[in-house]
């Protein structure tokens, strides 16, 4: 490529410069004037530390004329306060010099943290958590995993049990039109979502002790616009600071019971229930003749409980 040009640009732009490795940027400089560029991004996300950059003097090094200085933004209007003041939390916990984000005067409700004792209770945990997100007003929901392969696996869990629609990105955001998507990390930069479902925050996913498990977790905290939920298998990561203990009893936000041991439990209707000898089929019955509609609630055919409309007092919430 670089043979065929004969001359080099006016001027370029380049987004999410954090990631682009030196020899990337010493190709750049190769088709641009010096102080002709334009560079943006936040080393606060380096996902891809192992090949980005550690700070911008490489930019201005490889691009510059010397003169050039960095300015530094860190008024955020994306997220509420809350989102912002976990995410600054984990930037703490893993000792990043990076300046901390600063929110604009936006409260939101707060962070919710759900732990889950059983692997089985995840999507069921799950659907609850989406369908509580939908009556708060969220409507395009990122439910984000660390990888792709686990993206794709939690979809087609989600599929097999007809939780709720949900749409895979585990490579691209085209032609995406809204709703709920899950997706990793590294497609999930430079996106928003009214509310963010973060999975798998344990230490065993995000390791204190790996370098670049922290530009990875907050990249995921900070996609949240107005509601972020975090997900973990018994004890959440380290990196995530001081996570409030949960008091057994009803959940404060979810309303879900909360084990003495610390777990949320799933409702009933979500995970299934025995039914007696003879006993009627119902709308809250979860048996195979039942579907779930657009938003996790369940349609048959009528019987004593009634006709599964929302209406009917025994349909399952």
């Amino acid at each position: 490529m670089h043979s065929g040009w004969r001359r080099k640009c006016s001027g370029a732009a380049a987004d999410e410069g954090q990631d682009l490795s030196p020899l990337q940027y010493d190709l750049l400089s190769s088709f641009v004037r010096p102080g002709h560029a334009a560079v943006f991004g936040d080393l606060r996300q380096s996902i891809h530390g192992y090949r980005g950059i550690r700070d911008w003097q490489v930019v201005i090094d490889a691009l510059g004329t010397g003169q050039e200085q960095v300015e530094q933004l860190h008024l955020t209007f994306r997220s509420s306060q809350e989102i912002t003041e976990q995410a600054n939390r984990v930037l703490e916990a893993t000792g990043s010099a990076q300046p901390r984000a600063q929110a604009v005067p936006r409260p939101g409700p707060p962070v919710h943290f759900v732990r889950y004792g059983r692997e089985a209770d995840l999507v069921p945990l799950l659907a609850h958590e989406v369908r509580r997100l939908q009556r708060e007003g969220a409507r395009n929901i990122g439910i984000i995993t660390r990888s792709p392969e686990e993206s794709q696996g939690l979809y087609e869990r989600v599929k097999d049990r007809k939780a709720f629609p949900i749409d895979s990105r585990t490579r691209n955001f085209e032609n995406y039109s809204g709703g709920i998507a899950v997706v990793p990390i590294g497609v999930a930069k430079g996106l928003e979502f009214d509310a963010a479902i973060l999975i798998r925050a344990d230490a065993a996913t995000y390791s204190p002790g790996t370098p670049y498990d922290g530009p990875l977790l907050y990249t995921a905290v900070s996609r949240a616009l107005h509601h972020l939920t975090i997900f973990a298998a018994e004890a959440f990561t380290p990196l995530l600071g001081e996570v409030p203990a949960a008091q057994p009893g009803p959940c404060p936000i979810s309303g879900l019971e909360i084990s003495p041991a610390g777990f949320h439990r799933p409702p009933p209707h979500l995970t299934g229930r025995a039914r007696k000898a003879g006993q009627e089929r119902g709308p809250g019955a979860n048996h195979q003749e039942m579907v779930r509609t657009y938003d996790g609630r369940f349609d048959s055919t009528p019987s004593y409980e009634g006709d599964g409309s929302r209406e009917n007092p025994w349909h399952d919430r």
